[in-house]
């Protein structure tokens, strides 16, 4: 089947959309038993709403951010990630937006790493809580601000103090 139709929006803004996205997008498979045309009724922030339904916009994972955190035992205690210092497992970090409302908390992998996706466009606070026993070198509340598309990194050192 030879796809050469594009949808138009139905405010008449004349935006296209390639038929086969869509279709990949609404019913992988389908695209066989496709009707020539799908119409796009609405677009709004990763939403597309067609013809056959409402579905994520392919843009949509472009238009949020990714916070990516690490925790590294912090050795020698200047602040800096050397290679020689280990990431630390089981740290907290909680993502806060402007408002100081939580949208987030994930505990540190055993690569020291804590991931938060699909983060709409804005600025956050990043915040460490210490595992058990150790304290920090670095600030615990970092300030970040994310773009589409972007991913943003929070890095916090952390010393052993009790074994």
């Amino acid at each position: 089947m030879k796809v050469k139709a594009l949808g138009r929006l139905a405010n008449g803004m004349g935006y296209l959309v390639l038929v086969a996205v869509l279709m990949a997008i609404l019913a992988p498979g389908v695209l066989a038993q496709a009707p020539d045309r799908v119409t796009v009724l609405r677009s709004r922030v990763g939403l597309v709403s067609t013809s056959m339904g409402t579905v994520a916009s392919p843009a949509s994972a472009t238009q949020t951010g990714t916070i990516v955190s690490m925790v590294y035992q912090d050795w020698d205690q200047d602040g800096e990630h050397d290679a020689s210092e280990p990431r630390l497992a089981g740290a907290t970090v909680v993502v806060m937006d402007r408002e100081g409302r939580e949208i987030g908390s994930r505990e540190t992998d055993e690569q020291g790493m804590a991931r938060f996706e699909r983060v709409r466009p804005g600025t956050y606070t990043v915040v460490e809580h210490n595992p058990f026993g150790y304290s920090s070198s670095t600030s615990d509340r970092v300030q970040i601000s994310i773009r589409p598309g972007e991913a943003v990194g929070a890095y916090f050192g952390d010393i052993l103090v009790l074994r």
